[in-house]
C-alpha cells in the first residue's frame, strides 16, 4: 500500500524540526531563508556558500532536508494552484515568536478583508502598495489577490520578516522592493528588488537583486515625502522668501499599516 505524504506545511515543519537536533529552531528557520534566497539565484550558485551552511549541522544530512524544506515551501505557497498562500507565518509564529519580542501575524482571512475593503474590486496597475511594517508579507499577499500587476512596497525593522517577504514576492513574482529598515527613522539597511521575466513557454520566472537605498524607488519616495512636508522659511533681513517646493503628484498608493 502506497505510504499517505504529509501535508506540505507538516513536511515543511519536520524538516525544518530534524535541523534543529544541532542548532537552535531561530538559527534553523534563518538559515532556510538564507538557502532559499540562494537557490532562487540558481545562475550564482557557489558550492561554498552551501557548504557553509551545511557544516553547521553535522548529524543530519542538511542538504537533503533544506532541499525538502523549500520543495514544502513551494507547496505551501502554491496552495493547489491557487497561490498567494503565506507558507512561513504559521511556523514562524509557533516556534519563534515567543523568543523574538511576541511576535503575531494579522490571519489571512482579515488580511483579505482589508485589502478589499481598501483596494475595492478594482485597483489600476500603476497602483503601488505599501506596508510599512509587513511582518511576513501578508496583507500584501492579499492585496496582490485583487491585483498582482501593481508595485508592492514591503519594509521591517526585523530582518528575519524583511527575507519572508522577500521570498513571498519571489514565490508569487510579485514586482517591487522589500527594505530591511527602521520605518519611522527612515533608515535602510538593506534593499532587495523583485522582478520577472518571461520564457518562450508563457511562464514567469522570479529574481531579486540587491539595491542601495538611492537606487530604491520606495527610497526616494519617502524622501521626497519628507522634504515636501517641510515648512516655507522666510529670513527676518530680507523680503526674499525660500519658497516650498511644489510636491511631486505620486501614483495612486495604498498604505497598509498593520501586521
Amino acid at each position: 500500500m502506497k505510504q499517505q505524504q504529509h501535508p506540505p506545511a507538516k513536511r515543511f515543519e519536520d524538516a525544518l524540526l530534524q535541523l534543529s537536533r544541532t542548532q537552535p529552531i531561530g538559527t534553523v528557520f534563518d538559515d532556510f531563508l538564507d538557502f532559499a534566497l540562494l537557490f532562487i539565484r540558481w545562475w550564482e550558485q557557489k558550492h561554498e556558500d552551501y557548504s557553509a551552511l551545511e557544516r553547521k549541522y553535522p548529524e543530519v544530512n542538511a542538504a537533503a532536508l533544506f532541499s525538502e524544506a523549500y520543495i514544502a515551501m513551494a507547496d505551501v505557497a502554491d496552495d493547489n494552484g491557487a497561490g498567494f498562500k503565506d507558507p512561513f507565518g504559521d511556523f514562524y509564529m509557533e516556534h519563534l515568536s515567543k523568543s523574538r519580542s511576541g511576535q503575531f501575524f494579522t490571519p489571512e482571512t482579515i488580511c483579505d478583508f482589508m485589502a478589499q475593503i481598501q483596494m475595492g474590486e478594482e485597483i489600476p496597475d500603476n497602483a503601488t502598495v505599501t506596508d510599512p511594517c509587513c511582518g511576513s508579507g501578508r496583507l500584501l499577499l492579499s492585496a496582490a489577490k485583487i491585483n498582482r500587476k501593481v508595485t508592492f512596497y514591503a519594509a521591517d525593522i526585523d530582518l528575519t520578516c524583511a527575507k519572508m517577504t522577500l521570498l513571498n514576492f519571489l514565490l508569487n513574482t510579485m514586482c517591487g522592493e522589500v527594505a530591511w529598515m527602521d520605518s519611522l527613522g527612515l533608515k535602510h539597511f538593506r534593499n532587495w528588488k523583485t522582478g520577472k521575466v518571461m520564457l518562450d513557454n508563457g511562464y514567469y520566472i522570479p529574481y531579486y537583486k540587491i539595491i542601495t537605498p538611492e537606487e530604491s524607488a520606495f527610497s526616494q519616495y519617502q524622501t521626497n515625502q519628507t522634504e515636501d512636508q517641510q515648512p516655507t522659511t522666510t529670513t527676518p533681513t530680507s523680503s526674499t522668501s525660500i519658497k516650498r517646493r511644489k510636491p511631486k503628484t505620486p501614483s495612486p498608493q495604498l498604505i497598509l499599516e498593520f501586521k
